[in-house]
């Protein structure tokens, strides 16, 4: 394996062992509030439990900005690769994104841009919307057509919009959300269907807290293999017509 892999590979692992240990933390603070209860059911064990859910947001909250950034290095200096590979002999197909080309070509290979057929109504050269979320896999999957090179490119799709649709709220609202801001956000995931990536604590039977499950992490933990895996492929075909093992023999 060359040495950028190594060092990718390095990321990723450092990255997993972090989160694994807020999580561990994280259930051995709740196991002590839990023995509380057994001797103190009073004041204190409420103060705990008060204490604990703010220890738990910020465990959310820290691997939730934690994999966003790895995911989005990820996209961002693979494209950068791909680029240098292919531009050159790049056809463009009726995606969207593809009118970057003929406006601003740095629009078309930043992951950050999302690309509408609103955005070229009027003047093309215009700043378009920036949307990681969508505009990285719209880039990668369906512009570049890659997308059957990555296993479940779904899956990918939707973790990637869950995650940075939780970090977003969390990164602009804190750790005391509007009660409007959690209304919205709560029709969002039921709309998205995705309530089942989050755990929730209520105050009046109100929701007050949202916190990812440690299934929806380990999901992600997923994705970030599926992502490195798929991109090291693209750039060995690219390179050589072949497949590269390098990361399945470590990930797999």
């Amino acid at each position: 394996m060359s040495e950028c892999r190594i060092d990718e590979l390095q990321q990723y692992e450092s990255i997993v062992s972090i989160i694994v240990d807020l999580q561990k933390n994280e259930a051995e603070q709740l196991k002590q509030i839990e023995d509380t209860l057994k001797f103190d059911p009073g004041d204190n064990y409420a103060d705990y439990c008060h204490s604990h859910t703010f220890y738990s947001i910020g465990t959310s909250f820290v691997i939730a900005s934690t994999l966003t950034t790895f995911i989005e290095s990820l996209f961002v200096n693979k494209t950068n690769i791909i680029k240098g590979l292919i531009q050159k002999k790049l056809t463009p197909n009726k995606n969207v994104r593809w009118k970057y080309q003929r406006s601003n070509k740095n629009h078309f290979w930043d992951p950050h841009r999302f690309a509408t057929k609103s955005d070229f109504k009027k003047d093309s050269k215009k700043i378009v919307k920036t949307d990681f979320k969508r505009g990285c896999t719209q880039l990668v999957f369906k512009a570049l057509e890659y997308e059957t090179t990555f296993e479940d490119p779904i899956k990918i799709q939707k973790t990637i919009e869950t995650l940075w649709t939780y970090r977003n709220f969390m990164v602009h609202n804190g750790f005391e959300w509007p009660p409007h801001k959690k209304e919205a956000f709560q029709d969002l995931i039921d709309n998205k269907r995705i309530d089942d990536q989050f755990e929730t604590s209520f105050i009046d039977k109100s929701i007050w807290k949202y916190y990812l499950k440690d299934s929806f992490v380990n999901e992600c933990f997923e994705v970030c293999e599926k992502l490195i895996i798929g991109f090291d492929d693209i750039i060995s075909i690219e390179k050589t017509g072949k497949i590269s093992d390098a990361y399945r023999v470590f990930l797999m």
